[in-house]
């Protein structure tokens, strides 16, 4: 990408999400934002096309909660990783996913545009995204137990209507409600979320991810001994 969609890009990211996310208390490294509550993290990213060129530069924004303790249950081999991001993140979505009007919303900066106009209407709609979709979103993760209800709601509708790009299946969502049930030290309800991931998985065939739950169920319903809540 040359350097002077380089420097519209920085720019752009400074007048938008710098300007709204940075003074809420988050903060950046590299194009990751991080706001840590005690049980969990807000997470937004700057993702760009893995189709950019010299002369074409295509972006979206990505955010994700994370639950603190996640991942030691995921894989007793892992920790929780210092500066997580939203691949790391039990749910995630993408700017547009939110908007009722929009589904997916990327940007596009080229060598021919009028660079200011261009540029006016991107900042404009990134702010317009973040404070009406992203950060209200992002705001109603205040702990744990918020993530079970999310989870619990996306699951009543069956993902039919889901607002996040993960968790992508019915599967998972059980899953990670099973996750944040045992962080929560609730093993009577982790042990019932999990059971319905094993039969929900079933259906996918996917020997990997059968696999993964029952390893999950094994570790977390059957070895009690061995099982120790980490939250």
């Amino acid at each position: 990408m040359s350097s002077s969609l380089n420097n519209r890009l920085a720019s752009i990211l400074k007048q938008s999400v710098d300007a709204v996310l940075k003074p809420l208390g988050f903060r950046r490294r590299g194009v990751v934002y991080r706001y840590r509550l005690p049980e969990l993290w807000w997470l937004v990213d700057i993702q760009r096309s893995r189709w950019n060129t010299s002369t074409r530069c295509e972006f979206t924004i990505n955010f994700g909660v994370y639950v603190c303790g996640m991942a030691p249950v995921y894989n007793p081999l892992r920790s929780d990783p210092k500066l997580p991001t939203v691949a790391d993140s039990m749910i995630q979505s993408r700017v547009g996913w939110l908007d009722p009007g929009i589904r997916d919303l990327w940007w596009r900066l080229t060598l021919e545009d009028d660079a200011e106009k261009v540029d006016i209407f991107v900042i404009d709609e990134i702010n317009h995204q973040l404070k009406c979709y992203v950060l209200p979103f992002l705001h109603s993760f205040q702990s744990k137990w918020d993530v079970v209800h999310f989870l619990d709601e996306l699951l009543e509708d069956d993902l039919r209507h889901r607002r996040v790009t993960w968790p992508a299946t019915v599967s998972v969502a059980f899953e990670s409600l099973g996750i944040v049930y045992w962080l929560l030290g609730e093993r009577e309800q982790c042990c019932v979320a999990i059971e319905r991931a094993k039969q929900e998985v079933l259906k996918t065939r996917i020997d990997g991810a059968i696999q993964r739950v029952e390893q999950l169920y094994q570790r977390l319903c059957v070895s009690t001994e061995k099982a120790i809540p980490l939250g």
